[in-house]
Parts: structure tokens; C-alpha cells; sequence
């Protein structure tokens, strides 16, 4: 049942929330908890059963999060990045396409915040920015939204930017970087003026006209 007034989810103690059309995530205290659709297991808790109201996942000691209608992630610890739920295009970060139900490790250390593909379909990607300012995607990459330079799917991560990278936005079929000097890059399909350039399968600054 829809609801058009806000609706009180989660009492108390919630610092940090992320979305996506059929699941949501929230980090209270050192849990995190998850509802809604866990068809792939992206809720994280080692099964594929919906829940209608928040539900505590295995993931512990969450300080940042980015879900998506099929997986999410979440930064962790001393900035280690687990993932979890649907992998058919390898946007786990893996090294396979196998589905996890439960968190799984993609990068040890260093993530500083994450995305993951904000739309429903099968062109589901991830990112993270790491301490050093370099950006690393994986996933999908029909439209070269990793920013590596073609357009083959990576089921580990590969550097879309070597260094400056500030903060990180996945789009269904592109994504966008903001850099330590104020500039923004974007890459990947230009469907609808996306990208504000052309379709792009490594990073361009844009410039408003």
C-alpha cells in the first residue's frame, strides 16, 4: 500500500540511508538494516526472503552504503567494501558472476563511498573512490560507463580515474565523478543528454554553456 505522508520506518538511532525502486537499507548504530525485495539476496542476509519491515543484515560496522533494485553495497571497518545480491554482469566486484546472498569482499581497504546502478534493469554497475583519489568501476559496461576505455564488462574493478576523484553517481547507463578541483567528469551513453556531450567510454570534463 502506497503511502503520500511520511511514515516513521525505523524509531530511532538511524544515521544513513540509501534507496533504490524495491529495497531500501539504514545504518543504526553498528547494524544495518534492510527491507524489501531480497530476490538475488541483496538484502545481505544470507537468504532470498522479502521483508516488509527493516530487517538486520550481516553486514556490521556500515559507514557508507549504495543499493540497487538487484545488489548493494557498503562500505565498512577501516574502508573494505562488501557486496552482495545479483552478479550476471559481474557487478559484485568479484572476480566471477556467481550471486552471493551473503557480503562479500571487493576491495580490502581504502573506499571512501561507493555507487551502484540506480535503475532497474540489466546494465546494473558499481563504483568506489578510494583515499588516494583514484575511482574504480566494474559491472556492466555495454555504454563504457566503467570509464576504462571500451565497452567490455569487468567482473573485478578496473580504474576509470588513476587520482582526484571526490565523490561518485551511477547512472543506469552512465556515471559522473566530481574532482578535487571542482570539475565534474562524466562517461558512458549520452541517451537524452546523460553525459552533456557524446556517448563517451573514458572520462570528459563537462563545461555549462
Amino acid at each position: 500500500m502506497e503511502s503520500t505522508t511520511p511514515l516513521i520506518v525505523i524509531g530511532s538511532g538511524a544515521t544513513l540511508v540509501s534507496a533504490s525502486v524495491s529495497n531500501s537499507c539504514a545504518i543504526t548504530g553498528n547494524d544495518l538494516l534492510c527491507w524489501g525485495t531480497n530476490y538475488y539476496g541483496q538484502l545481505g542476509d544470507g537468504t532470498t526472503t522479502d521483508y516488509l519491515q527493516p530487517h538486520k543484515s550481516l553486514v556490521t560496522g556500515a559507514t557508507a552504503l549504495a543499493v540497487a533494485p538487484s545488489f548493494g553495497c557498503a562500505v565498512v571497518g577501516a574502508g573494505a567494501l562488501d557486496c552482495c545480491g545479483r552478479n550476471n554482469s559481474g557487478q559484485l566486484g568479484i572476480g566471477n558472476t556467481m550471486d552471493h546472498l551473503s557480503p562479500t569482499r571487493v576491495l580490502a581497504g581504502s573506499v571512501v563511498s561507493a555507487c551502484t546502478t540506480i535503475a532497474e534493469d540489466e546494465l546494473e554497475h558499481a563504483c568506489a573512490v578510494l583515499q588516494s583519489g583514484e575511482l574504480r568501476c566494474w559491472g556492466n559496461n555495454q555504454h563504457g560507463q566503467l570509464g576504462d576505455g571500451s565497452q567490455v564488462y569487468r567482473d573485478a574493478p578496473v580504474t576509470a580515474l588513476s587520482s582526484g576523484a571526490r565523490q561518485v553517481a551511477c547512472g543506469p547507463r552512465d556515471t559522473c565523478a566530481v574532482m578535487d578541483d571542482g570539475t565534474l567528469r562524466c562517461w558512458g551513453s549520452n541517451l537524452e543528454g546523460a553525459t552533456a556531450g557524446s556517448n563517451t567510454q573514458s572520462p570528459v570534463n563537462l563545461d555549462p554553456h
